[in-house]
């Protein structure tokens, strides 16, 4: 007679019960599907967290690179007079990610 292992459906039973193949119902969870369902979910969970991470860790690096880029960037006069030296049309009113765009991308910085 073959048994197998299944889910305990009662308290002190262990970690498994081993029943006999034939007493088998639809009321029983196998023992080796449980723990594989249980593997999958942990994995998941893993990669869910592993995703979340590296998503958290780009957006932190790109935060950074543009504040760099902020602090690198020309104030608002010198881009206006950046503008009149190479004779660029524009309105000193612009705010100054408008009147930069307008810059060549060299003199930017």
């Amino acid at each position: 007679m073959e048994t197998i292992k299944v889910m305990p459906w009662g308290k002190g039973q262990g970690d498994y019960v081993l029943i006999n193949r034939e007493d088998l119902t639809d009321k029983h969870v196998l023992y080796e599907d449980y723990q594989l369902r249980i593997a999958e979910e942990v994995e998941r969970a893993r990669q869910e967290a592993e995703s979340k991470a590296q998503a958290e860790a780009e957006a932190k690096a790109q935060a950074e690179a543009e504040a760099e880029r902020q602090v690198k960037a020309p104030t608002k006069d010198v881009i206006i007079e950046r503008l009149k030296a190479a004779n660029i049309d524009h309105d000193p009113k612009a705010n100054k990610a408008d009147l930069l765009a307008l810059l060549p991308p060299d003199q930017q910085v």
